[in-house]
């Protein structure tokens, strides 16, 4: 996703209004990029995408919620899938709600594990192969 908002936004998509980002998108970014410097790091794009959350990822494949920058309404539609992000996902071939909903299931999932809730009953292998469907929604080699 890095790469695709790269190439339509720059390097430093996260800082260009044409995002069209909503308020928490632009909280988030803006918390990343504080902690950067408070802890000492380069707050460039390599260390700004790597301090973001699994979740602000997911919520770029959202439709955007509520206001932006000077009052206007968000719409990650027309601002973020159609012009690049659909390009992260080549192998998907689906509308961004349709690839939204599989990944924002894959964060709870997630993260019901990283706060240690059990998952035992669970049919895990069909989460797994979920897994491995998203992953071939980008790079069919790394998901083989």
């Amino acid at each position: 996703m890095h790469r695709e908002l790269s190439a339509t936004y720059g390097m430093n998509w996260y800082d260009n209004p044409a995002c069209g980002f909503d308020t928490g998108t632009l909280e988030r970014t803006a918390h990343a990029k504080d902690k950067l410097h408070r802890d000492g790091y380069t707050v460039d794009p390599q260390h700004v995408v790597a301090s973001l959350s699994f979740g602000f990822w997911v919520a770029l494949l959202g439709k955007g919620l509520g206001k932006g920058i000077g009052g206007a309404k968000c719409n990650y539609e027309m601002t973020l899938w159609r012009p690049c992000l659909y390009r992260a996902f080549p192998h998907a071939k689906m509308r961004r709600t349709e690839i939204h909903k599989p990944i924002d299931y894959l964060r709870t999932f997630r993260n019901r594990i990283a706060h240690h809730e059990p998952i035992f009953t669970r049919h895990l292998e069909a989460d797994y192969r979920q897994i491995l469907t998203i992953t071939g929604w980008m790079c069919p080699s790394t998901r083989d």
